[in-house]
């Protein structure tokens, strides 16, 4: 099958609003959860899109909801340096 403009659009768009919403989530947990899981509010961003370049199966196109819990495991397992700063 070949993909046409519209399929690349909507499948760039759709992972967009994925790495936007877990950015969000991620922003929503207060300091001390952050913490917690070794990450500081600073990092997000970076640490989302990190994910996406080595894990992009994290960021299907598909329109399904995702949350940052599979990418949060995804970057425990990794020992990312986040974990351990």
């Amino acid at each position: 099958m070949t993909k046409t403009l519209f399929d690349y659009v909507t499948t760039g768009l759709k992972r967009w609003h994925m790495r936007r919403r877990t950015k969000m989530q991620l922003k929503d947990l207060d300091d001390h959860i952050l913490r917690d899981i070794g990450l500081h509010r600073d990092e997000i961003d970076g640490v989302v899109e990190d994910l996406i370049a080595t894990s992009p199966e994290l960021f299907p196109a598909t329109g399904r909801s995702t949350t940052a819990r599979p990418m949060l495991n995804r970057l425990r397992s990794s020992g990312s340096a986040a974990w351990h700063t």
